[in-house]
């Protein structure tokens, strides 16, 4: 053994090189000697690490992956890495980060990837470069470097570089050391990434699921679904494929970068890849469709340009499609985050294209009952058949002259059909009297509003039509019924409701009287205009039925 003076020498040259240096041969053929150096190169080396590290955020993965990538070429000088993570659901590899930029040597590790290569040489108790078969340009070799943390596996690291590894014994010890040193920051920052992800994906399916909306039309929804689907996928080439009813496909809110790489707008469901989704209900991911034989003829449908292809089935009353995304050779694989994304989005676009149906069944339903309630009604008097519809239309037409929302003209089509719904407590002697009503039965007639009242007030989808049932009798002089209200104190609803109630009571034919001609009443309504009606409503009317 050599004496304490020339180990601390050899110590302080061992900090300078940070641990990197060759043994002179008489500390190597020392055992004892060696193994003491070894051990104090390994804790300077570890130290060296710690203080690249120090003060590097695991959120900045340029920074970060470029100090793991600077050290590992201290034993491939002239390599260029990439970091994948390794997918368990799935039990393949992710590109996590590349300092790569040329594609088609990346798309040379992805080669050696699928093949299993990269794997298999992975597996071995060693670290071994091998020739890079699958980059033609000029030779390379790529080194697979496993990551493990407690015995899991949870990446590689894949070099590129024109010279093999070399193993020197003085120092490879330490290449082990860099790998289990860095593994626990590589499996955090893999975590802290995926967790970005799903906040990212939770985000965007809050964002997406607030703006459908089951007022807007059904396509103005699917095509925000999609658009928002494949930014956030950041995929241009995009599209939802349909079936119709004689099973044809067709592409439907296709992205502009799809457009030119289609060969058939319109084809008959078969062996294609989207055939296979849309008829047997499955997804798709795959990273090189060129290597695929049995979905060969999709490239009769779209151009072969396109590399990836992810496919997600969209199953809803009404609707049998799939969405589909597609990256050219040049661009990077999807990864089961966008996969899971499109799941989520896809899936929630389904459940709410089986809600909008269930709601259009229920409108229809309703619908339906009121009109069955509004024939009830007028069954009673033949003299009055039609009023209803007639009363709807007119106040649909005011409405819109008014410039009313949707939502509010779908209220005074069904609260039009309903606003004498009350006459149905009132006695049938009354209503079919085939002259004027006398003192008694004009107080028992005006009854008929509150009566209404009482039989919508509990119906949810007739509540805001409350207001044309009960107070379309009021009058802006005070002079209505049933609670005498004043101008402004009668909502606008009913309002319009006695406008278009009074002018089709003037032109309706009566057991005593004959109706009045359209002028005539026009001339009436007018004449009462801002004494029993309101002028805006009225001046709407007029002007509706001019044009």
């Amino acid at each position: 053994m050599k004496n304490q003076n020339d180990f601390q020498n050899l110590y302080q040259i061992i900090k300078q090189k940070k641990g990197l240096l060759k043994f002179p041969k008489e500390f190597i053929d020392d055992k004892n000697s060696k193994e003491i150096l070894k051990d104090l190169q390994t804790h300077v080396f570890e130290k060296s690490i710690e203080t690249s590290f120090n003060k590097v955020s695991l959120n900045d993965y340029y920074v970060f992956f470029a100090k793991i990538f600077a050290l590992l070429r201290i034993f491939i000088s002239d390599g260029k890495f990439s970091y994948y993570y390794y997918e368990e659901f799935g039990n393949n590899y992710e590109l996590f980060y590349s300092e790569i930029e040329d594609y088609s040597i990346l798309s040379s590790i992805e080669e050696a990837i699928e093949e299993g290569i990269i794997n298999l040489v992975s597996n071995l108790n060693e670290v071994r470069s091998f020739e890079n078969i699958y980059y033609e340009r000029e030779k390379t070799y790529i080194t697979p470097i496993p990551v493990f943390l407690y015995g899991k596996k949870i990446g590689i690291i894949v070099g590129i570089s024109k010279n093999l590894l070399k193993q020197n014994e003085n120092i490879s010890h330490l290449f082990f050391c860099l790998v289990n040193y860095i593994a626990p920051l590589l499996y955090s920052s893999q975590l802290n990434y995926q967790l970005q992800k799903k906040q990212q994906s939770l985000s965007l399916l809050i964002d997406v699921t607030e703006d459908l909306s089951y007022v807007k039309p059904i396509e103005d929804n699917i095509k925000g679904v999609i658009r928002s689907l494949s930014q956030s996928i950041n995929c241009n080439i995009s599209a939802l494929i349909l079936m119709d009813s004689n099973s044809q496909l067709y592409f439907k809110f296709t992205s502009k970068g799809l457009y030119p790489l289609i060969l058939q707008r319109k084809w008959k469901i078969g062996a294609d890849l989207f055939s296979e989704s849309i008829s047997k209900n499955l997804s798709f991911i795959i990273n090189n469709m060129h290597k695929n034989r049995i979905y060969v003829k999709t490239f009769k449908i779209v151009s072969d340009q396109i590399r990836s292809f992810l496919v997600y089935p969209l199953q809803a009353v009404n609707f049998k499609g799939c969405f589909f995304a597609g990256r050219l050779k040049d661009e990077k694989q999807f990864s089961h985050e966008e996969y899971d994304l499109v799941m989520t989005m896809i899936k929630n676009l389904g459940i709410f294209l089986n809600n909008i149906y269930l709601f259009n069944e229920l409108k229809v339903s309703y619908e339906l009952t009121t009109s069955a309630l509004a024939s009830a009604i007028e069954a009673k008097d033949p003299y009055t058949k039609g009023h209803s519809q007639r009363v709807m239309r007119y106040s649909l037409l005011i409405g819109k002259k008014l410039g009313l929302n949707e939502e509010s003209l779908k209220t005074i089509k069904l609260a039009g059909l309903l606003h004498d719904v009350g006459k149905i407590g009132i006695p049938e002697a009354i209503i079919t009297k085939k002259g004027p009503l006398n003192e008694k039965e004009y107080k028992i007639m005006k009854k008929h509003p509150y009566i209404g009242y009482l039989i919508v007030k509990d119906i949810d989808y007739l509540k805001s039509g409350i207001p044309f049932v009960l107070y379309h009798h009021e009058k802006l002089d005070g002079s209505g019924y049933p609670y005498g209200l004043k101008e402004d104190k009668i909502p606008l609803f009913a309002r319009i409701a006695a406008v278009a109630d009074y002018f089709d009571a003037l032109t309706s034919d009566r057991p005593y009287r004959k109706g009045l001609s359209f002028n005539d009443a026009m001339l009436e309504i007018k004449k009462n205009s801002e004494k029993q009606f309101d002028k805006e409503v009225v001046d709407a009317f007029i002007e509706g039925l001019k044009t």
